[in-house]
């Protein structure tokens, strides 16, 4: 079976000299991109209403390609529609899968380095204890945090991995290989307890294809699907309910459970619980912080936990960085904790620190 273009093959990062076609949402971006290619002394050309033609070299494209992230805001990058046509070639029905917003355009050209890094494979999960909230000296589980690894050796964090991801529209790739490294690596560290491995739901079209490839590498590493939580992420930029519930079905019909992510960050975290009915739930840092201090989070945490214990569901509680919030989390019913106070994400599992 051939790769599939969306997540699995890796677009081609070699621009030679060509034509760039850009199609702006509007006169004003228009005008505002002839004014930058002008500044640079590039040549237009106008083949149809509102589309430009631009010569691209790629000794001197970096500098107007630099412009546009300067002059340009974010919805005119998103909005204004791309084609890169390289030199000698003519424009045809086979280009039409090619057309991309100049934001992707863009950090394609300017994000060799996340191709490269992925095409090395070389992402790593590091692991961070779940423990239980009474004895935290006994493991619940591990949650799988991916990571990418630079080539001089230096750790990149998610918060660029994903960021860039996303503006390269590459959020499909990143999320499937950052399951199955979670699942190699939790495999290659013999881990006996309980592994949760994050996935986004919007970058899964149909399970059984865009989950092929995962539930293979679990089957290779040979762990039982009854230690592994899949933790959805993301649940605000879920649009079709229908579609993240056919994707939970797919994996509970093979004995996977399911946490949901960042509960009482937002209205749609609180509306996906009675949708996706998990197995856990995991309370937003942000309230966690300071939570024995603070009596509005305490009454909103104290109503999540008790929720989660009416409706049969099991409760972490995230980001916990101080003896005093483990204790009240205790004390009002927390079943796991996760958090700095007992243990650091490390690429070895780390064994819990028990507060004195």
């Amino acid at each position: 079976m051939a790769k599939c273009s969306r997540c699995e093959a890796l677009p081609d990062i070699r621009f030679p000299n060509g034509t760039l076609y850009l199609s702006p949402p509007m006169e004003p971006t228009l005008k505002s991109i002839e004014r930058i290619l002008k500044n640079h002394s590039v040549g237009i050309e106008h083949p149809a209403a509102n589309v430009l033609a631009i010569p691209y070299i790629k000794n001197f494209a970096c500098g107007f390609c630099r412009d546009f992230l300067s002059y340009l805001n974010a919805m005119e990058l998103k909005d204004t529609k791309c084609l890169f046509l390289p030199e000698g070639q003519k424009i045809s029905i086979d280009y039409f899968k090619s057309v991309q917003t100049l934001e992707e355009f863009l950090s394609l050209s300017n994000n060799q380095w996340f191709i490269k890094l992925l095409d090395e494979k070389r992402l790593l999960s590091w692991f961070q204890p779940i423990v239980n909230a009474m004895r935290p000296d006994l493991v619940f589980a591990y949650e799988c945090l991916i990571r990418g690894k630079g080539v001089d050796g230096k750790i990149i964090y998610p918060p660029e991995l994903f960021g860039t991801a996303r503006s390269m529209d590459m959020l499909f790739h990143l999320d499937r290989v950052s399951r199955q490294t979670a699942v190699k690596d939790a495999a290659r560290q013999n881990i006996s307890h309980n592994i949760f491995i994050n996935f986004n739901p919007t970058t899964i079209y149909d399970p059984k294809h865009c989950l092929k490839t995962t539930m293979e590498t679990i089957k290779e590493t040979g762990i039982s699907p009854d230690k592994i939580v899949f933790e959805v992420v993301e649940t605000d930029q879920v649009r079709d309910i229908k579609h993240l519930l056919n994707i939970i079905r797919f994996y509970r019909n093979r004995g996977f459970r399911i946490a949901l992510d960042d509960m009482g960050a937002g209205y749609s975290s609180l509306n996906m619980l009675h949708h996706i009915k998990p197995d856990f739930i995991k309370i937003d840092m942000e309230l966690i912080r300071d939570v024995d201090q603070d009596p509005y989070k305490g009454m909103i945490v104290k109503n999540l936990l008790d929720l989660a214990e009416n409706l049969g569901i099991e409760s972490i509680a995230e980001g916990v960085e101080r003896t005093e919030e483990w204790q009240w989390l205790v004390g009002n019913g927390a079943t796991y904790i996760q958090g700095y106070l007992f243990a650091k994400p490390s690429a070895v599992p780390p064994l819990p620190n028990i507060p004195i």
